[in-house]
């Protein structure tokens, strides 16, 4: 193998390496984010607070859950049984469902809903975004859920 050919390998696998690690920093961003609102709202729990009064204390009622991921399960299984209810799902995967939660695509028409409550934290603003041309009702993340409900209880 030539230098210049030695040059190009480092070059390519340097080039390989930085994406590598670029991507893996947005995961670990990703996960942190999921693990700090799920520490805090267990913390939540654990003081006897439920996500359901803030939500009605904002005059939500009717929800709508954006990502039936793992926090979404979570949620969804917080207002189980609560004035609060979900009236649907909405997630990239339409064969997603969670039990008898219709789970709809962004850009389809949803039944009547107070807000739609976003569960990836992480790309909560891009979520937001691309909903905004699709629903007239508020948008609010799980994270700031979290952080109102603390702030209600003296947590924060």
């Amino acid at each position: 193998m030539t230098i210049i050919g030695l040059i190009l390998f480092y070059n390519k696998e340097k080039t390989f390496y930085k994406k590598s690690i670029e991507r893996k920093s947005l995961r670990m961003e990703k996960f942190w984010s999921y693990f700090s609102v799920l520490d805090r709202w267990l913390k939540l729990k654990e003081n006897n607070q439920k996500l359901d009064k803030c939500l009605k204390d904002l005059g939500y009622e009717r929800v709508a859950v954006y990502g039936l991921g793992k926090l979404g399960e979570h949620l969804i299984a917080e207002l189980e049984n609560s004035q609060v209810k979900v009236i649907c799902g909405i997630d990239q995967n339409i064969n997603k469902g969670l039990g008898d939660i219709v789970t709809f695509c962004v850009g389809d028409k949803l039944p009547d809903i107070d807000v739609v409550i976003v569960t990836p934290v992480h790309d909560f603003y891009e979520i937001r975004d691309k909903l905004k041309a699709y629903v007239k009702c508020d948008i609010i993340s799980l994270d700031e859920i979290v952080l109102r409900s603390e702030l209600m209880k003296g947590l924060k």
